[in-house]
């Protein structure tokens, strides 16, 4: 499958980038290429501000996209922006809410920051409530 991540070089979006491609699929990632990252290899990289319709226009008309994966989505400007942008450009359409996937995490606590979580730390499920 062709799979564009927007998001990707940080918090669970990073690990989901390396599942994806170790598994064979052709991934593309959509960051502000703020980080310096080491992706896996063939993983390509589009550098843009997810804010900047135009940009998200950009990366959508680069290919039909089997599944667009979209975990950084912080308002509702932005989860429209992106269903507009991929409209007709993609199978599946995946939104994540990242604050949700790290409250079973242990070891962090809301709010969350991207300092929080290294790439490559092993992470450990919290038992209990949360």
């Amino acid at each position: 499958m062709k799979v564009l991540v927007i998001g990707g070089t940080r918090f669970f979006g990073y690990f989901a980038v390396c599942a994806l491609a170790e598994a064979g699929h052709a991934v593309t990632v959509f960051t502000r290429g703020r980080q310096r990252v080491e992706l896996p290899p063939g993983v390509r990289h589009w550098r843009g501000d997810r804010d900047d319709a135009s940009e998200l226009a950009r990366v959508a008309a680069s290919d039909v996209w089997d599944a667009v994966w979209d975990n950084i989505s912080y308002t509702a400007a932005h989860a429209e922006a992106a269903v507009r942008a991929f409209a007709g450009r993609c199978r599946i359409f995946l939104h994540t809410s990242t604050l949700a996937v790290y409250t079973v995490c242990e070891g962090l606590y809301a709010p969350y920051r991207e300092e929080d979580v290294d790439r490559g730390r092993e992470m450990h499920e919290r038992r209990g409530t949360y």
